[in-house]
């Protein structure tokens, strides 16, 4: 039992849902938004489907006209009904009027059933009135921002509404050329016209109206037929932007400056304008203010070129027209020798679309700022930079420049500050809009080549056909076999070197910016299969100077034996002379201070009459000895030498004075005579000398004995007796028998 008492919920919630499936639901209820009533016209109502409505619903509106406040439905009154099409949830029927109450309802049927929404009240807060009949527009004489309306309204409206203010008009105009429109809400006190001070001078404008009941009523009548009219001419409201170009000062102290203006918009010319006045003033000699002028210039104009000095002058430019001056713009030129502010700190320009530019930039530090110029030049080299600029608050440091920009074209953008009128240095940047594939490749020229390899080198691409920043250069270079290789370079250069080539190859430069390249001519390089030229040359100049030194080493080997004698010529052998077998014919025996033993030497010079006398010592000779034991005793002995050993330190020269006979004087008081030198051969050479007289001594002979005592010392260590010689008591004089034979 407990169980079966737990199942029955359980059952009973099943057999509900099962009912529920059997009898669907009939369709959501719709609802009445609003309606729309037109005066005598019709009634337009929208609604809302409701949730999910099924694709089969159809929609019916009902319109009824009710008694008192929709206390219940007139049954003689208006009594209407539309069924809009498939998918459309709004429909209108015809008459109505907007002094009575209708009430409105919608049915919704599908196959499910049936369901009409709630009652919707209609009544005078759903009236649209009909739109206003604008007649006439003009402008007012003498208030240049003033127009004057007339106007008609049309039933249901009365002019006692009118004047009872139960009647709203909206005026809605704009400038002829703008998109932009203004409206603005008129206080009618009548139904007929009104002036209106809302307009700028000499603009041309379009004006529409509007109405409606004042109060509850939620909609506007429609626009009524728009009317054009230009208000009256007014003075300028402000003058031209100005600004100067300066050349150098010349020698006489002027110089040339270009004074540059803006064509006023026309909201601030007022009118048209008639033309330009400009006159520029400095401060000459005392009590007098010199000024130059440009006269009345066209309109047309926008420049004046003016020749001032250098000192500092002021420049104000008006316009004018019909109604008349603009107040004047003002520029200082400063002195051509005053110290200008620095540039902005840092400037930046971004490219927003093909005709505009954004530019940014940050102030110079410590500098009171009035006012910034910005600068924009389309750069080319076939063209003149003819700058256009604009002029903006010392607050301002960004703008958007869109005059004169185009894509595909470079722009110097500069910036610099101003400060009373005076402008600074100018911080500069490239820029492009939009970037562009270059219209013309570089230009390739070939500087050199050797041994597998290339230098290359190519001009710049012209500015006005580059159409963007250059980032790279790529060198393209096919040989014989097709194969084409690539070499990338910097944008910033514009040379490179190849190597490793072999044969002809067809070589060509692509230059790259960010929207593509462009490739120039190619040119033909056949590389050398030899040597290069500066190789060979080397080698013919190596091979001439060897051969020129062998020729000069053979013409050496062939006249050896004359060079050789003349470089080292033979000095000939005293002991093979004739002077070796001469000996004088008598000996002197009277020395004076002699140091001399048997065996040793010494050579004494006379001094007297300058005739050498020579004492000769022949070692071992006993004819020698004997002549030599006459000879007084030397107060110290020679040193001894050894047998066939010369000591040149032993050979010294000695003044003899007087005769024979006389004593040795004392050491020479004079500087000692030169020690024996080997000099050359040209001066040492024997000559044969001239015979001397019968029993006396050849004068040569004895000064070649004392010029040469070391001959003389051979010649008496290496004589012997023999047939010339029987004895040294018979010595003979030299006969001199010519030079030696050579060996």
């Amino acid at each position: 039992m407990p169980r079966l008492t737990s199942c029955i919920p359980g059952v009973l919630m099943l057999t509900a849902w099962a009912c529920v499936a059997a009898d669907p639901a009939p369709p959501a209820w719709p609802r009445v938004q609003y309606c729309v009533l037109m005066h005598r016209a019709n009634i337009t109502c929208y609604w809302e489907p409701g949730e999910e409505p099924h694709l089969n619903t159809t929609y019916t509106l009902n319109v009824d006209e009710a008694r008192g406040q929709c206390d219940s439905i007139f049954e003689k009154g208006l009594r209407e009904q539309c069924t809009p099409l498939a998918g459309q949830w709004h429909c209108t029927v015809s008459g109505g009027e907007m002094y009575n109450y209708y009430i409105v309802t919608v049915t919704a049927r599908d196959a499910r059933g049936s369901a009409t929404s709630p009652r919707l009240c209609l009544w005078n807060e759903s009236v649209k009135l009909y739109p206003p009949v604008l007649h006439r527009l003009a402008a007012v004489p003498g208030q240049a921002r003033c127009l004057r309306l007339h106007w008609a309204l049309l039933p249901p409206v009365t002019s006692r509404q009118v004047s009872n203010g139960m009647v709203e008009l909206q005026l809605e105009y704009r400038a002829v050329g703008q998109r932009r429109a203004r409206q603005a809400d008129l206080g009618l006190q009548t139904s007929s016209s009104a002036t209106l001070c809302l307009f700028s001078p000499f603009t041309r404008y379009s004006v529409q109206l509007r109405t409606r009941f004042h109060g509850n009523s939620r909609h506007w009548s429609e626009w009524s037929s728009a009317l054009e009219t230009r208000t009256e001419e007014a003075a300028p409201a402000v003058g031209p932007q100005l600004w100067r170009r300066e050349g150098a000062v010349s020698a006489d102290g002027r110089r040339r400056v270009t004074l540059q203006w803006k064509p006023l918009l026309q909201s601030q010319a007022n009118g048209k304008i008639l033309g330009y006045n400009v006159t520029c003033c400095w401060e000459g000699a005392p009590q007098e203010q010199e000024q130059q002028e440009c006269g009345v210039l066209p309109p047309q104009r926008t420049s004046c070129v003016l020749v001032l000095p250098a000192p500092l002058c002021s420049c104000s430019l008006s316009a004018f027209n019909a109604a008349g001056h603009s107040p004047p713009a003002r520029i200082a030129l400063p002195d051509a020798g005053e110290r200008v502010l620095p540039p902005p700190m840092a400037l930046t320009v971004t490219p927003l679309d093909d005709s505009s530019l954004s530019v940014r930039w940050t102030p110079p530090l410590s500098q009171s700022v009035t006012g910034f110029v910005v600068e924009w030049c389309p750069l080319s080299e076939v063209t003149p930079c003819v700058p256009h600029w604009l002029r903006l608050a010392g607050n301002v440091t960004e703008t958007v420049i869109t005059e004169a920009v185009e894509p595909r074209v470079r722009y110097n953008v500069s910036v610099r500050a101003l400060r009373q009128g005076r402008g600074g240095a100018a911080l500069s940047l490239p820029a492009y809009s939009r970037q562009g594939a270059p219209s013309a490749g570089p230009r390739l020229r070939v500087t050199d080549t050797w041994i597998g390899g290339v230098a290359l080198q190519w001009d710049p691409i012209p500015i006005h056909l580059r159409h963007g920043f250059i980032r790279n250069y790529t060198v393209c270079y096919c040989g014989a076999d097709n194969r084409t290789q690539h070499v990338a370079v910097q944008g910033l250069e514009r040379r490179c070197t190849l190597s490793g080539l072999a044969g002809t190859y067809r070589i060509h430069v692509t230059a790259s910016t960010d929207a593509g390249s462009a490739a120039g001519e190619a040119v033909t390089v056949a590389m050398e299969d030899g040597m290069s030229p500066v190789v060979t040359t080397s080698l013919y100049c190596v091979a001439l100077l060897l051969l020129g030194v062998f020729g000069l080493l053979a013409c050496l080997h062939l006249r050896h034996s004359r060079i050789k004698k003349q470089l080292w010529p033979v000095v000939p052998d005293p002991a093979n002379s004739s002077l070796a077998s001469w000996t004088p014919k008598k000996l002197l025996k009277d020395f004076r201070d002699s140091c001399c033993q048997p065996q040793g030497l010494c050579v004494l010079q006379g001094e007297g009459d300058r005739r050498p006398a020579a004492v000769l010592a022949l070692r071992g000779d006993p004819g020698v000895s004997e002549e030599l034991a006459l000879l007084p005793e030397a107060p110290a002995p020679c040193p001894q030498a050894e047998p066939g050993y010369v000591d040149y330190s032993m050979v010294m020269n000695h003044t003899y004075r007087g005769s024979p006979s006389a004593g040795w004087p004392g050491p020479p008081a004079g500087p000692p005579p030169h020690p024996y030198a080997n000099t050359s051969p040209a001066e040492t050479a024997l000559r044969p000398p001239p015979a001397a007289p019968q029993g006396e001594e050849d004068p040569s002979v004895l000064e070649a004995l004392t010029t040469f005592p070391l001959l003389l010392q051979l010649i008496l260590q290496g004589g012997r007796p023999d047939a010339d010689l029987p004895g040294l008591q018979d010595l003979r004089p030299l006969n001199w028998a010519g030079p030696p034979h050579d060996a």
